[in-house]
């Protein structure tokens, strides 16, 4: 479970984004009067609250929006996790459809700091279902396949935590819960799913 630290939004291209006290979240189209919103795949970009402390902890001094991105979460490593996780916030879903982005040097960030945490940290999504957020909101995974398997398929069993069999760089909210996706595209692997189970 995550927070919302900041909403965030530009009216034009090529601009930093500015944080708001609500937003409005329209399905299959984005944020409204964020310029970034449309149809396509990277409609919503999220960032993660802890990579942006770690940056500012560097020396950086960066706004929220500063990156372009429109939610800044805590409590989340995003890049961690495979395209096609959806995430729940009020009635808002967002499904993950690109993780990371061509990096701009020109950029005033990279030009300060000589990086930019956007380009491999932040990650892009598409709203399934609309409504409204704003900061302070939890911030979830939903997880609804993976419960389906349990439930449906295999009702004697619960989920227990993959971290202690699995090295640490393949952590995530998702090994936590017991299980863990790898996908082809996206992860160096042909791609396969992983849960540990226990019987009831």
């Amino acid at each position: 479970m995550g927070k919302v630290i900041a909403v965030c939004i530009s009216e034009k291209k090529g601009t930093q984004k500015h944080p708001v006290e609500e937003a409005e979240f329209v399905e299959d189209w984005g944020i409204k009067n964020d310029a970034h919103a449309g149809k396509w795949h990277r409609q919503v970009s999220l960032l993660s609250y802890d990579k942006i402390e770690a940056f500012r902890a560097r020396g950086a001094e960066v706004e929220d929006g500063a990156f372009g991105e429109n939610l800044v979460v805590q409590g989340f490593d995003f890049s961690s996790l495979p395209v096609g996780t959806r995430f729940r916030c009020g009635e808002v879903v967002l499904e993950m459809t690109q993780i990371g982005k061509e990096c701009h040097h020109g950029c005033a960030i990279f030009q300060k700091m000589g990086d930019c945490i956007m380009p491999r940290e932040g990650v892009f999504t598409r709203v399934l279902h609309g409504g409204s957020i704003r900061a302070g909101m939890e911030f979830e995974q939903v997880i609804e396949q993976v419960n389906a398997f349990i439930d449906e398929q295999h009702t004697y069993f619960v989920l227990e935590s993959l971290d202690p069999y699995l090295c640490e760089e393949l952590h995530s909210e998702t090994t936590a819960q017991g299980w863990l996706q790898l996908l082809p595209g996206v992860h160096k692997t042909d791609g396969f799913f992983l849960a540990r189970m226990r019987k009831k």
